[in-house]
C-alpha cells in the first residue's frame, strides 16, 4: 500500500519521465505499481494534476496607481537623504 504522498510522487515522476519503468526506478517501486497508481489516478478524473494549474485572480489592479505613487515618493525621499550634506557616505 502506498500513502497519498507516495502516490503523488509516482504520478509526478510518470508525468515527467513518461515511462512506468523510469518512474518506478526514481520512486523505488516496480513498474507494475506505477501502472496501477497511474490507472487509478486517471480513472478518478486526474484530480487536477494533468490539467495544469488554474489561473490566479489578482486583486491589485485597483490600487496599482496608488502604490506606484507611494513608491515614487519614497524613492525621492531616499535620494534626498542620501544626497544631504554632512551625512556619512552610504547613510540613508
Amino acid at each position: 500500500m502506498k500513502n497519498e504522498s507516495e502516490k503523488l510522487d509516482i504520478i509526478t515522476a510518470y508525468k515527467e519521465l513518461g515511462s512506468y519503468r523510469g518512474a518506478g526506478d526514481v520512486c523505488g517501486t516496480s513498474h507494475k505499481t506505477v501502472a496501477r497508481v497511474v490507472a487509478a489516478f486517471e480513472a478518478d478524473g486526474g484530480a487536477g494534476l494533468s490539467k495544469g494549474r488554474a489561473e490566479l485572480v489578482r486583486n491589485y489592479e485597483d490600487v496599482r496607481e496608488l502604490v506606484g505613487a507611494k513608491v515614487a515618493v519614497t524613492a525621492a525621499r531616499d535620494q534626498r537623504q542620501a544626497a544631504a550634506p554632512g551625512r556619512p557616505c552610504g547613510w540613508v
